[in-house]
């Protein structure tokens, strides 16, 4: 992943924090709990986002997505392939229009409101990520459940990860909450 973004026009003297997102990471979580509201996956991101952004004292937002031909399945076709499966089992089409509807529309809310969005069909999220974890040298917290992330928590370089909890409730993990947590 080179030059998706100049991170350092992001820099701010006054907070060092910033919130790189896994969008579809939170978008699947929101989806469930809005999904017969179209808008309401990208209002219920929105609430996220801006909720964090209010507890880090931050508007330092990086919105990381997940290309659809990532590097991954070019190497291995059954790459992600049961999961694939089991959502092709669980949804009706009419599901299906109206998962891809409401990740349009939360795309176009976050573009018309001018938080950072990145996607770069290639890549996952997670790879994104990783390259900014790696590019921006100050405070860094990571909004996702995913366990994978449990690897780029560094307390030197104060990387951290925020792990939903339920009811609108996170905990951030510095190295010691991520081997009290994940062992």
């Amino acid at each position: 992943v080179k030059n998706l973004i100049n991170y350092n026009k992001i820099s701010n003297k006054n907070n060092k924090n910033v919130i790189l997102i896994d969008a579809m990471n939170l978008f699947h979580r929101q989806y469930h709990i809005f999904k017969e509201y179209s808008l309401g996956t990208a209002y219920g991101m929105l609430n996220t986002i801006m909720k964090i952004s209010v507890e880090l004292k931050t508007n330092k937002i990086i919105i990381c997505w997940d290309g659809r031909k990532n590097w991954r399945i070019e190497k291995d076709k059954n790459y992600k392939l049961s999961r694939k499966q089991e959502v092709a089992k669980k949804f009706t089409m009419e599901e299906k229009m109206n998962f891809e509807t409401s990740l349009i529309m939360a795309k176009k809310l976050f573009l018309n409101i001018g938080i950072i969005q990145v996607l770069n069909d290639e890549y996952e999220a997670d790879d994104i990520i990783a390259y900014y974890v790696s590019k921006i040298k100050y405070n860094v917290v990571i909004v996702s459940n995913d366990k994978d992330f449990a690897q780029l928590v560094n307390d030197t370089k104060n990387i951290r990860t925020m792990k939903p909890m339920g009811d609108g409730k996170y905990i951030i993990l510095n190295e010691k909450g991520i081997k009290k947590v994940y062992g």
